[in-house]
């Protein structure tokens, strides 16, 4: 996974919005899902400042915000006929704001 870094004198205020698949840290070759420490890692090597970090969760209810602890064990669905709510794709995302 790539990180890019803003350029020397460039603009000392701003943010930036991510979102990552989040829980069990998986390769799928196409896609990484990552856990808390390959979360703090890409931040770290980016150079991330001041952050705002939010989990959300897929329920039975729909998303909805959890921890860290509880969306440690969540998994990339590929297989969606095959999951217990037929969804796909990610069970937990990390949403995060970066200040500069």
């Amino acid at each position: 996974m790539g990180v890019a870094r803003a350029p020397p004198g460039g603009s000392s205020s701003g943010r930036v919005h991510v979102s990552v698949p989040f829980g069990h840290r998986e390769d799928l070759g196409w896609l990484r899902q990552l856990d808390r420490g390959a979360v703090d890692e890409l931040f770290e090597r980016a150079g991330a400042g001041r952050r705002e970090e939010f989990v959300y969760a897929y329920t039975s209810q729909g998303w909805r915000r959890s921890s860290f602890a509880a969306a440690a064990d969540a998994s990339y669905e590929t297989m969606p006929s095959e999951a217990p709510d037929k969804a796909a794709a990610a069970r937990a995302v990390l949403c995060a704001t970066i200040q500069a």
